[in-house]
């Protein structure tokens, strides 16, 4: 099952040999598989979020097909709770244990420990983006964003969920790039959104 969705889908036929080559994943890897996944529940399963059994079915699937990627404490090899949008359980619950985290991620060469941290401060991050005066701030506080692949990608998995996400993903080349891009061009430019914006551009240049 698995096997034959990511051999119909662009990228899946470098995941499997990447797999079959190191035994394991690499983080893009692993985002690409879920993003095939993911997008191949909505559009032939369900179209909309998937139930606790199709899901459990896939996650036996995925470790059928690469068992080094199972988590031995889980029951079927997957994440142990369904991955909806998160929760405010999950974060941090207050102002100084959000800046201990935030301190942490600053200097912290473990990518796991950052990506951990991130999702513990999720909801302050949040409060600041829907903040006018703390919204411009969030590159100085969150620097993570800037040199970790992935880190903008979790925080939309974390605020709609992977099915929501899966579909994001999937028109955002074609939908929803070019509008952001041009959005962007009317705020304020600091430094790091003009050279955001001109990788953007630069990647669009080469997608067409």
């Amino acid at each position: 099952m698995i096997e034959d969705i990511l051999k119909n889908k662009p990228g899946g036929e470098r995941i499997m040999n990447e797999y079959a080559r190191t035994k394991s994943l690499t983080d893009a890897r692993r985002r690409d598989m879920k993003f095939c996944v993911c997008l191949t529940l909505y559009v032939s399963v369900c179209r909309t979020s998937p139930s606790r059994r199709v899901k459990e079915e896939y996650a036996k699937g995925i470790t059928s097909l690469f068992p080094n990627l199972a988590d031995p404490k889980s029951k079927f090899g997957g994440p142990k709770a369904d991955r909806g949008p998160f929760t405010e359980a999950n974060c941090l619950t207050t102002e100084s244990l959000c800046c201990e985290a935030i301190a942490l991620m600053k200097h912290s060469a473990d990518e796991a420990i950052v990506k951990e941290k991130m999702k513990q401060t999720f909801t302050y991050r949040q409060k600041m983006l829907h903040d006018p005066v703390k919204s411009s701030e969030i590159f100085t506080a969150f620097p993570r964003f800037l040199d970790i692949p992935g880190m903008i990608e979790q925080d939309f998995n974390l605020m709609f969920g992977d099915v929501t996400s899966a579909k994001f993903l999937e028109k955002w080349p074609t939908v929803y790039k070019k509008k952001v891009i041009d959005q962007s061009r009317g705020l304020t430019q600091t430094g790091d959104l003009q050279d955001l914006v001109q990788n953007a551009g630069s990647t669009t240049e080469v997608e067409n």
